[in-house]
């Protein structure tokens, strides 16, 4: 947009594959609670696909210092698969999808090597709009470090 403002979209793809559930479940009958305890594996996994557009605001100029800072903001999509095929010995073979609003906050640093090279760092906090049924929303905390050639 101008030497201060940038405007950028990102697309991105994810997979967590799960591991173990752990829990208590409660059960009343005949005026008795009963408490089990414990864990299960489980076989499956989330997806994630997201398409981001953000706003990265540079105070010191677009690369115009050798060091720049950056902070930004931005909002999207993110559309999600949630797939269980096995709890322990039982086989579900569930899987649930939806698509959700996303939206990051990011602060960073660059820093120019030379006036084709710089190396950075970014923090970036992630949420999503992704509670219901019990569940919260997801929310990440993500620090990258870069290295960006200009030809």
């Amino acid at each position: 947009m101008n030497n201060l403002v940038a405007l950028e979209l990102e697309a991105g793809y994810s997979k967590f594959d799960y591991d173990k559930v752990t829990g208590n479940l409660t059960a009343s009958a005949g005026g008795t609670n009963y408490v089990v305890n414990g864990s299960a594996d489980i076989d499956g996994s989330i997806q994630t696909v997201t398409a981001i557009a953000n706003a990265i605001f540079t105070p010191l100029g677009n690369k115009k210092s050798r060091l720049s800072p950056f902070v930004g903001l931005g909002i999207g999509a993110v559309y999600s698969k949630d797939t269980i095929d096995s709890i322990g010995t039982l086989q579900v073979n569930g899987s649930e999808s939806d698509t959700n609003l996303i939206a990051n906050a990011i602060v960073g640093l660059d820093y120019a090597i030379n006036k084709n090279t710089y190396v950075g760092a970014k923090y970036r906090y992630l949420w999503a709009n992704t509670g219901q049924n019990g569940f919260d929303d997801m929310k990440a905390h993500t620090l990258t470090a870069n290295v960006t050639f200009n030809f």
